[in-house]
């Protein structure tokens, strides 16, 4: 809220809270954290959450990520915060890291989903190199992803046709 009892219109929140987010530090982070936890309105608690994946800061990014695994997040809006980790280019590496090393868990609680888990994939079609998709190609031949199958085909595909776009 903002000063003499006005409030932000809820169109701008997302806005102010990125930029807060992006320019923010620890302190920050802690603020978002708590409103969060302690917000009723799911609508207010996802602009809260996915701001948390908007930060600069290295460890920050991390510890929302392992934070969108735990009980205090619903497991359908883990992946909103995977995605917004990806969006953010500070982020991008660690959501796949992330992502690689927590795959057991994705697959056990998603992978019967065939709508959910595809998305946790398809992310990685933000990636701009040649060499990065083959990564993906290489983590994909090893693990498996049941019902997404053809999410991994596209998202290589997406980002070879980066890297091109890229190259020119």
């Amino acid at each position: 809220s903002l000063k003499k009892g006005k409030s932000i219109d809820p169109n701008l929140k997302s806005v102010i809270y990125g930029l807060v987010a992006k320019n923010g530090g620890i302190k920050e982070y802690k603020w978002f954290l708590k409103r969060y936890e302690e917000e009723q309105l799911q609508e207010e608690k996802n602009r809260l959450l996915f701001s948390l994946a908007s930060f600069k800061d290295k460890k920050l990014i991390k510890r929302t990520l392992e934070y969108s695994l735990s009980t205090k997040v619903r497991s359908q809006d883990t992946y909103g915060v995977f995605a917004y980790t990806w969006s953010n280019r500070f982020g991008r590496d660690i959501a796949w890291q992330f992502t690689k090393l927590h795959w057991p868990e994705l697959l056990k609680r998603y992978g019967k989903s065939a709508h959910t888990l595809p998305h946790f994939i398809q992310s990685a079609e933000l990636f701009t190199s040649n060499k990065k998709a083959e990564e993906v190609r290489k983590f994909f031949k090893t693990h498996k992803a049941p019902g997404a199958e053809r999410a991994v085909l596209q998202t290589i595909e997406k980002i070879h046709s980066n890297a091109t776009w890229v190259y020119r």
